[in-house]
């Protein structure tokens, strides 16, 4: 029984926190807010389906790190087995009346807490022996590194988390003591191995055990409550937030972004805090920071300025900075770029969507770095000088070779290869790409694929120099406007051809295809080359000899795998041409490294103590393999020129469709 003072401590100590908690929340997400609105609420039930096996079967957070991720797990499924019992034991200090022992399955439900509260320690101590004693760099600011890390995070940067690790810990302690109180006076019985262990510790006090109860309920439940006060302030906010987060996850591809309205919006990209969207924000609040988008990052790995998490705490840190001036109405202060990462940081992503594939809170890390370079481009007319020529050919040839269109059908000589003008209308549009139309190792591809189409009788036509870049360097890089003008010119060509299906060897042209154009009327079927091939070998209209003495390995293209999807169809290919021997990296399919090119990098220097090409290189070299296989033009270049830098002997980089035709049956 508890005293009227007691009862009123307690429930104004609860008053107090609830209010603490939701006042706090409610002032964050009024920081949310002042951004741009994103409508996210599509779909609901799709969406709270989704949301509730990803979070609860915490399939996000052990995927990737299963022992990490597993000491994680017991200790959310714990905070649920405990709800009940945190109800019971507040309902309990202010009304005779117990819960538990109205429930169905009482001793049950017991032995499952006391199970979960060993399970929650366990998880406590091993994430706790990570974080201070193995002291992994994903969880600490990185030292004599260029990344930006705001000053407060460098202050105290672990304090939080030991606090509530501990506060976690005494929880399952106390409530293990209340436990055992309740056994010593003969009122609980059952499968309770820390109950019972408890309370043999606690024998020589056996006359006291109604005290003992009491003290521990006290403990217990003031420590739920503070936890709670606790909450807001800290990281772990992300019980609340990172649950909603998942259900606002946008159904597109890591690398969308949202196209800009030029004719009814002054919005020229992200300059301040408030030109982000209110989800860009958001993220900021269920970020959990637990590193693992620095640990997949191509750039931080290449040693670059770019920290995807550092990112996202730097985003956090400066909405509470600039708080009273947010909720003023007023735009941010600062300059997002320099706050929440430097100019060389904002250029290192090759918007692999790494970082994304493995974010466990689904945060949106490329569209918030996309937004920042358009406000570079568009608003302030900054970008690398490497960009120059690029962005220059771009706009005055159509395509970032700068080379004149009229060359464009150059690779076909010799080729019996119609240009859709002169036939006016194709079952099959082959877009070759701007890389494979101008770059003179990548020609090899776009013949390949012609001489395979030729052989197996599929009628197609190309543009020829009518043909131009769809716009996804322009994109990458931050300039909206080139962008949608390549998207709208090649939109209304296509459909003055009454273009259909669309054929590319290119993965960024897929992407761009499928997934951007039909923002602006552009709704094509569009299909990757290896698609195609592995339909052609699967119904018998191409024959392969198969058994070639070469070991092989396969790089997955970002745009094609992580960001479409696709990591089956090349494989299936490798699969007839039955190599000498095939070995996958120790990084592939959705865990696939970057070759490097990606988000306008193909034009761009290095700007890290390491390359990421010669990274991935390195990692295909040592699986033994003879011949690295692409798919995609630009993975080529970059594979390519990592062999020659590392020196590399014996090693040939070959896109699949140019094994398939040198292995084919021409009967």
């Amino acid at each position: 029984m508890f005293t009227l003072w007691e009862k009123v401590v307690f429930v104004a100590f609860v008053v107090f926190a609830v209010f603490y908690f939701v006042r706090s929340f409610r002032y964050r997400m009024a920081l949310v807010r002042t951004g741009r609105p994103d409508g996210r609420l599509d779909h609901p039930l799709q969406r709270a389906i989704r949301t509730f096996l990803w979070i609860f079967s915490q399939r996000v957070v052990t995927r990737h790190r299963l022992l990490t991720g597993l000491m994680h797990a017991f200790i959310f499924w714990g905070f649920f087995v405990f709800s009940i019992s945190t109800l019971d034991l507040t309902i309990a200090a202010i009304f005779p009346w117990s819960l538990i022992d109205h429930l169905p399955g009482k001793a049950a439900y017991l032995t499952l807490t006391d199970i979960f509260s060993l399970l929650v320690m366990i998880g406590v101590v091993a994430l706790a022996v990570r974080r201070f004693l193995l002291r992994p760099l994903s969880l600490w600011p990185p030292e004599g590194r260029p990344v930006l890390v705001n000053e407060h995070s460098k202050q105290h940067p672990q304090l939080k988390s030991l606090l509530v690790l501990g506060l976690i810990f005494l929880l399952m302690v106390t409530y293990d003591l209340y436990a055992a109180g309740r056994v010593m006076q003969g009122e609980w019985a059952g499968l309770l191995p820390m109950a019972y262990f408890f309370s043999a510790v606690l024998q020589p006090f056996q006359n006291q055990a109604a005290g003992i109860t009491h003290l521990f309920w006290w403990l217990h439940i003031a420590g739920v409550y503070l936890f709670l006060i606790l909450i807001p302030n800290s990281k772990h906010l992300h019980i609340v937030t990172g649950t909603i987060n998942v259900f606002l996850q946008r159904h597109k591809p890591y690398a969308y972004i949202e196209p800009m309205d030029f004719e009814n919006e002054e919005y020229f990209g992200a300059l301040t805090l408030t030109d982000f969207s209110q989800k860009n924000l958001f993220d900021a609040f269920a970020c959990i920071e637990c590193g693992r988008c620095q640990d997949v990052c191509p750039a931080f790995e290449a040693r670059t300025a770019l920290s995807p998490k550092w990112m996202i705490v730097n985003l956090r840190e400066a909405l509470l900075e600039e708080a009273p001036t947010l909720l003023q109405g007023q735009p941010g202060e600062n300059p997002v770029v320099g706050t929440l990462l430097t100019d060389d940081a904002l250029w290192a992503c090759t918007t692999c969507g790494a970082c994304m594939e493995v974010c466990p809170m689904d945060i949106e890390h490329i569209p918030t770095i996309l937004e920042m370079r358009r406000g570079q481009v568009l608003a302030e007319g900054t970008f690398p000088k490497e960009l120059t020529p690029a962005l220059k050919g771009l706009e005055n040839q159509g395509n970032p070779w700068g080379v004149w269109q009229g060359e464009r059908l150059q690779w076909a000589e010799g080729l019996d290869v119609k240009v859709l003008k002169d036939v006016k209308e194709t079952p099959l549009l082959f877009w070759v790409g701007c890389a494979a139309s101008f770059d003179d190792r990548a020609k090899k591809i776009a013949r390949a694929v012609a001489q395979i189409l030729l052989h197996a009788g599929i009628e197609f036509a190309v543009l020829g120099d009518e043909e131009k870049c769809t716009g996804d360097p322009a994109r990458r890089v931050g300039n909206e406007y080139l962008f949608q003008m390549y998207a709208q010119e090649n939109i209304e060509l296509l459909k003055r051809y009454g273009v259909r299906k669309i054929l590319t060897i290119c993965p960024h042209c897929y992407h761009t295809f499928k997934n951007e154009y039909p923002d602006f009327g552009g709704d094509f079927e569009v299909v990757h080359h290896t698609q195609f091939l592995q339909e052609l070998l699967a119904t018998g209209k191409l024959k392969v000899k198969g058994g070639f003495s070469q070991k092989v390995t396969f790089h997955d293209p970002c745009y094609l795998g992580r960001h479409n999807g696709e990591y089956e169809a090349p494989r299936a290919v490798l699969e007839v041409l039955h190599p000498a021997e095939y070995k996958e990296m120790p990084r592939n399919r959705d865990r696939s490294f970057c070759c490097g090119a990606g988000g306008g990098r193909m034009w761009m220097e290095e700007t890290g103590e390491e390359k990421v090409n010669q990274i991935r290189t390195q990692e295909a070299i040592h699986t033994g393999a003879e011949v690295i296989g692409t798919a995609c033009p630009f993975c080529m270049r970059m594979l390519e020129d990592g062999t020659k830098e590392v020196g590399a002997q014996g090693v040939e980089v070959k896109d699949l469709a140019e094994l398939v035709w040198e292995n084919l049956e021409r009967s």
